[in-house]
């Protein structure tokens, strides 16, 4: 069975390997009850004891094991604090016998429980909610980690768990697989299919043909009108092929999480990956990704929209502006024409009664 990927490759190591403590947490963490401490003291090396310690100090911080792996600096914190010289500690000395006996006995101080057949039917039923919810697999692996942690039970290995959420997802898309297989009809395959030839009208060089599935791809973000017809267009050719599966896409009922899961196959391989798919997977991921793209192109254009009537409405705003401050300009220039005027009216009826005065 493939295993699904979930964390990148640091998130994975992180998940696999000691935390790394400040100087504070060492401080936290690598302080032990006198239970513990006379349970250390009773062992034969310096290496058991101070293994054994730090092994203790990690599943409190963590409830996990790390399969004998420990970081240095933690090692030299807490042979230092128990007065053990760091140069007797030979960790090729540590056998993997003594580790299990250690492990054992780190549950039972913490009252926690070995993560077994038990924890396993525990994980696996609420991964078969979670996946038939849709829920992304990172947080379906996020959300297991926590109930392990509430029911005091120790968080296994990465490989795992994400084994428990990979056959879990398997046996879903088995599931969708099927609904789809009973409800396509041949003409709906044969839509389908269409969409992994490659298109006739782009060039008379096959090399430089591409499939129909891959233009479909394509988003202009870009408001010019060549673009935005573009974009119309696609979204006429899936408004098409949404509604021509819409039975199909109502018995699968998939939720965004899984809209977006399913669809990303497509979205991130090439046409020829898709044609290597099983009948019941290339099917499911086509009618994933009409879903997606449909919407996707919806919310696009309507963005669009609003940017397009937005700077309508800037630039009507901006010539109001501009006309106003014209308009302005010619009030307060013709009033000063008519201040002038009344000015020059008054000085010559004043001069008109002056000269009448005197004769």
């Amino acid at each position: 069975m493939a295993l699904i990927s979930i964390l990148t490759t640091e998130e994975k190591k992180r998940f696999e390997t000691p935390p790394v403590f400040s100087s504070q947490e060492r401080k936290r963490y690598f302080r032990f009850p006198s239970e513990v401490i006379k349970i250390a003291e009773e062992l034969r090396t310096p290496t058991t004891k101070v293994c054994f310690l730090t092994t203790y100090g990690y599943f409190k911080a963590t409830n996990k094991f790390f399969n004998k792996q420990f970081l240095l600096t933690d090692l030299e914190f807490v042979a230092r604090n128990q007065n053990i010289s760091e140069s007797s500690i030979k960790l090729s000395e540590y056998q993997t016998r003594v580790y299990h006996e250690h492990k054992a006995k780190i549950l039972e101080l913490l009252g926690a429980t070995k993560f077994d057949q038990t924890g396993r039917t525990l994980i696996e039923k609420e991964i078969f909610v979670m996946v038939r919810s849709q829920l992304r697999p990172k947080h379906i692996l996020q959300q297991i980690v926590d109930i392990l942690l509430r029911n005091k039970i120790e968080i296994p290995s990465y490989f795992t768990l994400v084994e428990s959420i990979s056959k879990s997802m398997l046996l879903y898309k088995k599931e969708l697989g099927e609904i789809i297989e009973k409800q396509l009809t041949p003409e709906n395959k044969l839509l389908l299919d269409t969409l992994l030839e490659k298109e006739e009208k782009e060039s008379e060089d096959d090399k430089l043909k591409r499939y129909r599935l891959t233009l479909l791809k394509k988003f202009y973000q870009s408001t010019r009108p060549m673009k935005v017809k573009a974009n119309t267009e696609d979204l006429a050719t899936l408004s098409n092929l949404f509604h021509r599966l819409e039975n199909v896409i109502t018995a699968i009922n998939l939720s965004d999480e899984g809209i977006r899961y399913y669809s990303q196959f497509v979205l991130q391989s090439r046409t020829n990956q898709m044609l290597q798919k099983s009948e019941q997977d290339k099917y499911l991921y086509i009618i994933a990704f009409i879903i997606h793209q449909y919407y996707k192109l919806q919310d696009g254009l309507l963005d669009t929209l609003i940017q397009v009537v937005q700077h309508a409405v800037n630039k009507a705003r901006e010539q109001e502006k501009t006309v106003y401050f014209e308009k302005r300009e010619e009030d307060q220039l013709q009033k000063k024409q008519l201040l002038q005027t009344n000015d020059l009216l008054r000085s010559k009826l004043t001069e008109y009664q002056m000269k009448s005065n005197l004769s």
